[in-house]
């Protein structure tokens, strides 16, 4: 696979597992991977404690689960996040992930905000397979 077949894959909205580091141990959390523009992004309050571990600590990890010929398949990717609160980035990513009004009202709510997963590695791997497959993603 290389990285326009993965990206096929994606729907603008599918589940994830995020990881994060406190300084003493790795967090890992379920999570909505948001891909819209191209890009990787995951709403988050401003306050909540996944913003201030990237704000210390921006290497991250996402697993992805995701669906290739009806069976699932996943990705894993290393990388870096960064944290905005742009306001057109929090509209555009508010305008594809509906979900996101279950927790703030509008795109301009102050305490919404965006981590941005820019990828540093990624490997596939595909269904039924038990070896990830290390994808060239520059």
């Amino acid at each position: 696979m290389n990285k326009t077949e993965i990206l096929s894959l994606f729907e603008p909205m599918q589940r994830c597992w995020l990881a994060t580091y406190d300084g003493e141990y790795p967090r890992v959390r379920p999570m909505i991977l948001t891909f819209c523009d191209n890009r990787f992004w995951l709403a988050s309050g401003i306050e909540d404690a996944k913003t201030e571990q990237i704000k210390n600590h921006p290497n991250v990890a996402v697993s992805v689960s995701l669906r290739q010929d009806g069976e699932e398949c996943y990705l894993r990717i290393k990388g870096k996040a960064h944290y905005s609160n742009a306001p057109e980035e929090r509209e555009m990513v508010w305008n594809v992930a509906k979900y996101i009004a279950g927790y703030f009202d509008k795109p301009d709510h102050p305490g919404f905000g965006l981590i941005e997963v820019m990828p540093d590695t990624v490997h596939f791997m595909a269904p039924g397979s038990n070896i990830d497959e290390p994808i060239d993603w520059k």
